[in-house]
């Protein structure tokens, strides 16, 4: 029978690569450029460097030398001295750094540790802990951690491709599981744990410049002409804008379902010219796919799913499409290719490789274009923290965390998830829905979700029907605002694109919680803030207006509302439970609240009066699964048939009383529901400033840390802090990346009484793979000094080819004035003197400003060219 089967796959895999997908044969031997392996009885022990182990126990089919799905770098190590003993039944690989003890004989991985070189045991192996293992944190001790590669998946060289061995698993090899773990030594290092982690299991991919820009994005049915009449209505208001996404309605319908690959001619009847036209306008195109198997429940490695997949996305991305959005949900997915991964991490490898694939072959013998994709976060479930992401998924470029909705706590929790995954999960590009997927937004939320996402790694708002995101739909604040920060955005790019091209390099987190930099402070270890570089500190705020406990709650003369708990769905009967509450703030999570005898499928009712005190308020509802609030009769939240969405009232005026009646629903799994009141006024927050000195951009009030302060803003701003003694290289703004270089820099400098700092501008194509060839150009910018201050601009080292390389760059210098400095006397340009001219203190000036005047004092500002291979150094001398 198998001389049978085999030609006829042969002949499928053939068939295969006459449709044009690409076909591959899998060689087994995998040796050649191996580590040196040390072998004690169905041991091996691997020394990839002096700070990486490996530990791997012999499996069905030998010791595994081919990459695995999550261990993608096998060979190209360091090469690590080492001896050989035996000690007390071990047998000792013996390095400068360590020691690795195998029980003699071993048949497996239990019973080996490793020691320093005093001897005190650094690790042991305890488990089999999995590729999900939770990251060390960088304030941990992080002598040492591991993970196991498990479950060990071989991926065929041709990847997610055609390969000429289709049967069962498209040439892919699930049958060599064993114990292999991977034990890093970084000596407390995190830097170091970083770079080694992402060398072993794969660098994130770099993202082009363009994806750092402004995203609209909502799920709404578009057309070819109100496609293009929303990006010209972004640029008749003065928005940079440099992606759209068209999400699942771009497909043509059939049966009242959309899961195919056929592009809607009602919508778009010329694809290919409709994404002509909007590349025209500097936009890069998105398309959201929810996709399906095939055929009833294949995996998807299954062979003909594996044709499917390449063929369809290829198509689309051949009539012009960017940017695929893998949209793993509830009732649409991918199934993986072992139950023990997760189908959000094969699904990204899946869109990844084909994206990749299509670009290589479209480039030829040139460089390919970066292979982007965007899908869910594995581990976040709509918003919530579920489990860790398996240690592939930072591989994959754009993660978003879900259908969330549009509240405070929302938000709250997208920072907090951001920082996290930045740091705790090496995922350097969470997106966010920003003013949230499920429910409309009011402007006062909208405008703290663009002050958040401004300076998060990815600036995508969206929303489901029937709602819309454009700013200019919530009003006149919210438009000011949102001009500010997008402004903001694209002035700060240097500094993210240089972040990204760190994060490539050493896998150093995108977004740096301050432990990153400050291990040494508990204070650092907090989600909700964090640092872009070393000289720029952001603290989002998520309360659009400020908690108030100014009311009271009463019913028959007694404080607290009447609870009445029904064991039913439909308030009938009489109250199982009857409670007196001051407050509806509630989590039941799984429990019976207040001994009822259910825990699922039971309603609540609170009655009483409501008075108001001093100041105006509104109050906001959020629930699970439903809740209605009656204020004097009048139904002022109607929120039964959705659940886990904030709604709110109108105001509700200073000094009144009314009657106020809250109806709860409870489905099954989570119990929970808040009823929270709101005033008008700033919004304070905790903030924690590590070491120096730190200006807030919008007041010009000086820091010392460390420490932490309590900050206000009101709904216009946000607290953003800049390092004094630091230097900044802005961009000037642009209609989108595309429509303009960095020939021109701002050098933005806040002197300090004793400066030292240094920063990296990072340039390349913005687009292809070629700065992994080394094509690229960093130029060095220093600030150093006291009485008399030092800017020098190195000479770039490196090239890279295409429009944005030039010779000869602009640099305008502004350099703020501080309380007590005095005036500026003079500043000189390679030694020779130079004219410039002084700004006034500007309070409206916007932060971090290319132009004009500036918020905290006065501005000396002036221009210079010079040719980017030579050095400039420029000195300047306050008066005191």
């Amino acid at each position: 029978m198998a001389k049978i089967i085999a030609p006829v796959l042969m002949l499928i895999a053939v068939l295969f690569g006459l449709l044009g997908l690409k076909v591959s044969y899998d060689p087994g031997d995998w040796s050649e450029g191996m580590p040196a392996s040390v072998t004690e009885g169905s041991v091996r022990v691997q020394l990839l460097r002096d700070t990486l182990v490996r530990i791997e126990a012999e499996g069905p089919k030998g010791f595994e030398n081919r990459p695995s799905f999550t261990v993608e770098k096998r060979t190209g190590w360091d090469e690590v001295p080492f001896t050989e003993k035996e000690e007390n039944g071990f047998h000792v690989i013996v390095t400068e750094k360590y020691s690795v003890f195998v029980p003699l004989g071993a048949d497996g991985a239990e019973g080996c540790f490793i020691t320093d070189g005093s001897g005190s045991e650094l690790w042991r192996y305890e488990d089999d802990v999995g590729s999900k293992a939770v990251l060390p944190s960088p304030s941990d001790e992080l002598t040492a951690w591991y993970f196991t590669d498990s479950p060990r998946v071989i991926p065929s060289k041709a990847g997610y491709s055609v390969s000429a061995s289709v049967y069962p698993y498209n040439g892919w090899d699930l049958d060599n599981k064993a114990q292999d773990a991977f034990v890093f030594l970084p000596g407390g290092d995190y830097s170091v744990f970083t770079k080694d982690l992402t060398d072993l299991t794969g660098k994130s991919e770099m993202i082009s410049l363009e994806l750092l820009g402004f995203w609209d994005s909502r799920y709404y049915e578009y057309t070819q002409d109100t496609a293009l009449s929303q990006i010209k209505d972004y640029y008749d208001r003065g928005y940079p804008l440099d992606v759209l996404v068209i999400d699942t309605d771009w497909r043509m319908q059939i049966n009242d379902r959309g899961t195919g690959y056929t592009i809607s001619p009602s919508h778009f009847p010329n694809f290919r010219r409709f994404a002509n036209e909007v590349h025209s306008q500097g936009v890069s195109l998105v398309f959201n796919d929810h996709p399906e198997p095939t055929y009833g429940n294949k995996n998807l490695l299954a062979p003909y799913e594996v044709y499917y997949r390449n063929k369809n996305l290829t198509k689309i991305l051949d009539k012009g499409l960017d940017v695929w959005w893998y949209d793993r949900n509830w009732w649409t997915t991918v199934n993986p290719v072992d139950e023990e991964l997760s189908r959000y991490v094969t699904g990204m490898y899946a869109y990844q490789w084909i994206t990749k694939t299509y670009y290589e072959q479209k480039a030829g013998d040139g460089y390919a274009r970066r292979p982007m994709i965007m899908a869910n976060v594995d581990g976040i479930g709509n918003g919530s923290y579920e489990y860790q992401s398996e240690l592939a998924a930072h591989r994959y470029t754009l993660q978003w965390t879900g259908d969330i909705g549009p509240s405070a706590a929302s938000l709250q929790n997208e920072l907090e998830n951001m920082v996290f995954l930045s740091t705790n999960a090496l995922i350097p590009y969470t997106s966010s829905d920003l003013g949230g997927h499920t429910a409309e937004v009011s402007p006062e939320q909208y405008i703290r979700w663009i002050q958040y996402g401004a300076l998060s790694p990815i600036m995508r708002v969206h929303c489901t029907k029937p709602y819309s995101r454009m700013p200019w739909l919530y009003g006149e604040k919210a438009e000011k605002v949102t001009h500010e920060y997008v402004d903001l955005r694209y002035r700060l790019l240097p500094i993210f694109y240089e972040l990204a091209h760190e994060n490539y390099e050493n896998g150093t987190p995108f977004l740096r919680r301050l432990d990153v930099t400050y291990p040494q402070y508990d204070e650092a270890a907090a989600n909700d803030e964090y640092l872009l570089g070393s000289d720029l500190l952001v603290a989002p705020i998520a309360e659009s207006s400020c908690p108030c406990e100014d009311y009271a709650f009463t019913s028959d003369g007694l404080p607290g509302l009447k609870g009445e708990f029904y064991p039913n769905e439909d308030f009938s009967g009489e109250p199982e439970v009857v409670t007196r509450d001051e407050r509806i703030d509630f989590d039941w999570v799984f429990e019976a609240p207040n001994g009822l005898s259910v825990a699922d499928y039971f309603t609540a009712r609170w009655s009483g009066r409501l008075t108001v005190g001093e100041s105006p308020i509104y109050f906001t509802a959020y629930a699970d699964d439903g809740v209605r609030v009656f204020i004097d009769g009048e139904k002022v939240i109607d929120g039964w048939d959705t659940f886990n969405t904030t709604f709110r009232t109108d105001w509700i005026a200073a000094g009144t009383t009314h009657d106020i009646t809250v109806e709860y629903c409870d489905g099954n799994n989570h119990a929970h529901i808040y009823l929270k009141a709101y005033k008008d006024g700033d919004v304070s927050r905790e903030v924690f400033l590590p070491d120096g000195e730190w200006m807030d951009v919008w007041s010009g009030e000086t820091f010392s840390g460390p420490d932490t302060i309590t900050v206000a803003h009101p709904l216009e701003t946000s607290p953003v802090f800049v390092r004094l003694g630091s230097v900044l290289p802005l961009a000037d703004n642009v209609k989108n990346t595309a429509s303009g270089d960095w020939s021109h820099l701002t050098l933005d400098v806040y002197p300090a009484e004793d400066s030292d700092a240094c920063t990296c501008l990072y340039e390349d194509d913005t687009k292809t793979v070629a700065y992994k060839h080394g094509e690229y150009r960093t130029t060095g910018i220093s600030l150093k000094g006291g009485a008399e201050q030092t800017l020098t601009v190195e000479p770039a080292s490196g090239s890279f080819g295409g429009d944005l390389a030039f010779d000869r760059r602009s640099y305008t210098v502004r350099i703020h004035g501080r309380d007590g400095s005095g005036e500026l006397l003079s500043v000189k340009l390679d030694g020779r003197a130079v004219d410039f001219k002084k700004l006034a203190r500007d309070t409206g000036a916007a932060p971090l400003a290319a132009t004009g005047g500036a918020r905290d004092g006065d501005i000396y500002e002036f221009t210079f060219e010079a040719d980017v291979s030579k050095r400039s150094e420029v000195t300047f001398t306050f008066g005191s």
